[in-house]
């Protein structure tokens, strides 16, 4: 996913300002915050006054970039959350998007995690409630049609299945499980303790 450009911007100038976007992508993935300019420059195959000219600086490309993860995860989860299939199924495809998007954007994460990231980037971060409050609706329609316990807290319900993608960040599971394989089975211990 690419965000649009700034308007009125010639079409070279929207291939230099992709190029550094996908090289900022690869740098990022690849070496999290602790990429430097001259990386994403090598990587995109550009030079530095193109970065510089199109986003000010390194923060301005972190800022971008974010932006762009924080869009891909958003659409998919709200995707996932009204997609014409069961609630237990849309959990399942809620949380084995988000557990994708690590493979991507993990070192947002972890860059978030450390707080390494920009200061208003971080609230921003911090305060976006869109997987939590996927959860928590679908969480609801699962109490509503009986397959969950209806004194079950749902808020709290709600944080311990969206820890688990903090935990695959750190955990090596990931090279044993694929994101899908995973969420079965740890959805299965959920239900276990939590099916009415």
């Amino acid at each position: 996913m690419t965000r649009t450009p700034p308007p009125g911007m010639r079409a070279d100038a929207i291939a230099y300002y992709e190029k550094v976007l996908i090289g900022a992508r690869s740098a990022f993935a690849d070496l999290g915050l602790d990429a430097e300019l001259k990386d994403i420059s090598e990587r995109a195959g550009v030079g530095m006054g193109t970065i510089y000219r199109h986003f000010g600086n390194k923060d301005g490309v972190i800022a971008h970039v974010i932006q762009e993860a924080r869009e891909d995860i958003n659409n998919s989860v709200a995707a996932a959350k009204e997609a014409d299939v069961p609630p237990l199924d849309r959990l399942r495809n809620c949380l084995t998007l988000s557990l994708d998007s690590v493979e991507r954007y993990g070192w947002v994460i972890e860059a978030l995690l450390g707080r390494r990231l920009p200061r208003d980037i971080q609230a921003e971060i911090e305060n976006d409630r869109t997987l939590g409050e996927a959860v928590l609706s679908i969480l609801e329609e699962l109490v509503a049609d009986g397959t969950l316990r209806k004194d079950l807290d749902l808020p709290l319900a709600a944080l311990l299945i969206q820890s688990v993608v903090l935990a695959w960040i750190f955990d090596r599971s990931r090279e044993e499980h694929d994101a899908a394989e995973a969420v079965d089975r740890i959805l299965d211990i959920f239900l276990n303790g939590a099916r009415a």
